[in-house]
């Protein structure tokens, strides 16, 4: 007991001394001038990192103002470990955020955060700790350019904060004037599925353009690797009975199906067209867009099969829908190729590489589909492979990237073999060599 009540006593002396430190040093220095602010941070990154006891009330030190601007300068100071920072200790401190009140009394939401700044500069560490301060979701802090903290939540994917402000009811189309972005928009970018699913249950409008005249499906059909976004967008909207306008143009004058075959998301296309997508006016993308997401992926094998079937499968679906490709769509489509190297044939293989042991036994172990091996697979001749396999398999089996499993030189090998099988027919078709750019597209390009 008296053991107790001795590191009790010292840790209360300890937290007062340090809590007349802080006080002190604040006392000392004029705010209005900025170095001596810079110099009190530093006093206090010190005092903070080394504290010891009781951690003080802030608002008995600072003015709230003083706080904020504390927490923002908090966010520049690269050699401060989290833990020692100045926003975890606030955090810790339990410091909550106040909202003032308008004339009326009422909360006021017009004014610009320590949280919208983290948000601008992506600083998603401060993003996530800061919602632990300014955790009111009766308000929504908006700044001068309309950025709120539902924006920022939605932007960030942060489920649990975006849950308790639709708990509010705040405007859930509220719109970023810079970017015309909608919460909407924000999520549906991030690929944040129960975000967005919430959003448009919750009665979200999935029809508004942002500033380059994108709405949510334009958004939608330009994300990679999650081709079954835009099914449960088009399940949400039949549950709501809304018209959704899935044959917007954006300022560009794309549609969505438009830009879900320039991205290679054969579900997607399916999708649009089975719920109602205009192919009769469908003009194949050109060449200035068609692929361009892809320009900053890797130039490597790793991803030339999946580029090749995704060109391959996305135009079977519009072939079977009825949509005929012409011969300045299959020009975009060889330069396409070109671009990204996709056939480059120079190998430093034997002719017959794939009766090679070594890749026998890597290959055996690899399936395409539950009853054909890679192995098996290579050694068809193409009107067999295409009697067992359908674009799409091979562009689900691209995706799987179990040709990663190979050595290197294995790997280059399949991509190359596979992507020259697939591609053979489509460029026979129309005579041309996707091997160099070819040119005379007969088309406007955007």
């Amino acid at each position: 007991m008296f053991l107790f009540t001795y590191v009790f006593n010292h840790t209360d002396h300890v937290s007062k001394q340090n809590f007349e430190k802080l006080k002190s040093i604040r006392e000392k220095i004029n705010w209005e001038i900025e170095d001596d602010r810079r110099k009190l941070l530093r006093h206090y990154t010190f005092v903070i990192k080394n504290w010891d006891g009781v951690l003080p009330s802030l608002r008995a030190i600072f003015r709230p103002e003083e706080i904020e601007w504390l927490l923002v300068e908090d966010m520049k100071n690269k050699n401060v470990c989290c833990k020692d920072s100045f926003t975890d200790f606030a955090i810790r401190s339990g410091y909550k955020d106040e909202p003032d009140c308008d004339a009326d009394g009422k909360l006021s939401s017009r004014r610009t955060t320590p949280l919208h700044r983290a948000a601008i500069e992506k600083k998603f560490y401060f993003v996530h700790e800061l919602f632990k301060i300014f955790d009111r979701f009766d308000v929504n802090y908006t700044n001068e350019s309309g950025l709120t903290h539902f924006h920022v939540a939605c932007d960030y994917c942060l489920e649990d904060i975006v849950n308790k402000f639709l708990e509010h009811e705040h405007d859930l189309n509220c719109i970023e004037e810079e970017t015309g972005n909608t919460p909407l928009h924000l999520a549906l970018a991030r690929g944040h599925k129960k975000i967005a699913e919430s959003l448009l249950s919750s009665g979200a409008d999935p029809n508004l353009a942002n500033a380059e005249g994108s709405t949510a499906l334009h958004v939608v059909c330009q994300r990679h690797g999650q081709d079954d976004l835009v099914g449960i967008f088009f399940k949400n909207n039949n549950d709501n009975e809304k018209s959704l306008r899935a044959d917007a143009w954006d300022k560009k004058g794309r549609t969505p199906l438009q830009l879900a075959v320039a991205n290679l998301l054969p579900n997607t296309v399916d999708t649009l067209l089975d719920h109602g997508a205009d192919l009769s006016s469908f003009v194949f993308p050109t060449e200035a867009y068609f692929g361009e997401s892809f320009e900053g992926w890797p130039c490597d094998d790793d991803y030339k099969l999946r580029l090749v079937s995704g060109v391959l499968v996305v135009v079977e679906c519009l072939e079977k829908r009825g949509f005929e490709l012409d011969r300045s769509d299959a020009t975009t489509i060889a330069a396409f190729f070109a671009k990204h190297e996709l056939l480059d044939g120079s190998l430093n293989l034997s002719k017959y590489w794939y009766f090679d042991g070594k890749f026998a036994k890597q290959a055996k172990g690899i399936m395409v589909t539950p009853r054909l091996s890679l192995h098996d697979l290579i050694r068809l001749r193409p009107e067999e492979a295409t009697k067992l396999l359908s674009y799409k398999d091979y562009f689900d089996f691209a995706c799987s990237f179990k040709l990663c499993e190979l050595t290197k030189t294995y790997k280059r090998a399949c991509n190359l073999h596979l992507s020259e099988k697939l591609s053979r027919g489509l460029f026979r078709r129309w005579e041309l060599d996707p091997f160099s750019k070819v040119k005379g597209s007969s088309k406007d390009e955007n």
